[in-house]
């Protein structure tokens, strides 16, 4: 299941620059810090190849920019790793992988290894229904859950104007889901760390 694919890779690489490792997705999972160079600016910019789905930094426009609480740092190496999965290529035509940590060089609301990793994905079949969503984020929880005590609970609520689905892993993390652009745009988020950065994403959202 491609969600799967998306936090499985997404363990194992992405992060973003700090004078410290960030922690992994997953609580438990060592994550390499990258040069300087494998980061961008998260202004949209000419999409990438990655197999045959796209690496499209342009779609980060979906998401929050950071402001001045929060830094957003978007991961094209990561994702090209993801994009090239086969399960990925069935549904998704593009995406992108961005992390979101509190700037710390402002009255900083939250600790430095509070982390949010969001996957942006574009699917070829704006259609697909609600059971497929289903198994979407079932598959994706069960990977990002994996190391943090399992899956504990699944909840559904409305956050702003999105209907969001939380997963709860045991170990104390969190998954947020959520579809845009009248269902072809899915949004995943692994969330570590008492502030909940998943859920200040989702209600930064645009409408």
């Amino acid at each position: 299941m491609i969600a799967a694919s998306l936090v499985v890779s997404a363990c194992g690489s992405t992060t973003v620059p700090s004078p410290s490792v960030a922690p992994s997705l997953a609580p438990g999972s060592a994550a390499p810090r990258p040069s300087p160079s494998r980061a961008v600016a998260a202004t949209p910019s000419p999409s990438l190849a990655g197999s045959d789905v796209l690496v499209d930094p342009g779609l980060v426009s979906f998401l929050p920019p950071g402001g001045t609480d929060m830094l957003r740092t978007v991961d094209p190496d990561t994702t090209a790793q993801v994009a090239r999965d086969p399960a990925l290529r069935a549904n998704a035509s593009a995406m992108i992988i961005a992390v979101y940590r509190w700037n710390l060089r402002t009255p900083s609301p939250g600790p430095a290894d509070d982390l949010a990793v969001v996957s942006v994905v574009r699917l070829r079949d704006r259609s697909k229904d609600d059971a497929w969503f289903r198994d979407w984020r079932d598959s994706y929880d069960t990977a990002a859950c994996a190391n943090a005590g399992g899956v504990a609970r699944n909840s559904q609520t409305d956050i702003g104007t999105h209907t969001v689905f939380i997963g709860s892993c045991a170990g104390g993390s969190f998954t947020y889901h959520t579809r845009v652009a009248g269902g072809a745009i899915v949004i995943s988020i692994t969330s570590i760390g008492a502030t909940h950065l998943g859920e200040i994403i989702m209600e930064r959202l645009a409408p």
